[in-house]
C-alpha cells in the first residue's frame, strides 16, 4: 500500500483519537506537577482542560500523524482500518 494516501477519513480518526490522549496526559500530568490528585478532578472536566490544551498546541497533530506513520503496530493497524472500509464502500 502506497503510504502517500494512508490517511483516510479513518485514519484522520485514528490521529485525532490519539492526539486528544497526548492532550489528556499533559494535562494530567499537569495536574500531578501541581501536586493535585488526579483521581478526585471529574474526568469531564479533564477533557475540557485537554480539548483546550489541544487547540492551544496544534502541533500534536502532525506530530502525532508521524507517530502513527513511524510506528509499525499503528501503521499495521491504520492499513487494516482502511483495507476493511474500502471492502464495506463496495
Amino acid at each position: 500500500m502506497a503510504q502517500a494516501n494512508s490517511f483516510s477519513h479513518i485514519g484522520a480518526a485514528c490521529v485525532r483519537v490519539l492526539a486528544r490522549q497526548a492532550a489528556i496526559n499533559a494535562v494530567k500530568s499537569e495536574l500531578q506537577r501541581r501536586g493535585e490528585r488526579v483521581h478526585h478532578i471529574a474526568m469531564r472536566d479533564i477533557h475540557i482542560a485537554a480539548d483546550d490544551y489541544l487547540a492551544a498546541h496544534p502541533e500534536l497533530i502532525p506530530a502525532t500523524e508521524e507517530r502513527v506513520r513511524n510506528s509499525p503496530r499503528l501503521r499495521t493497524l491504520l492499513e487494516h482500518e482502511e483495507r476493511k472500509a474500502r471492502r464495506n464502500a463496495r
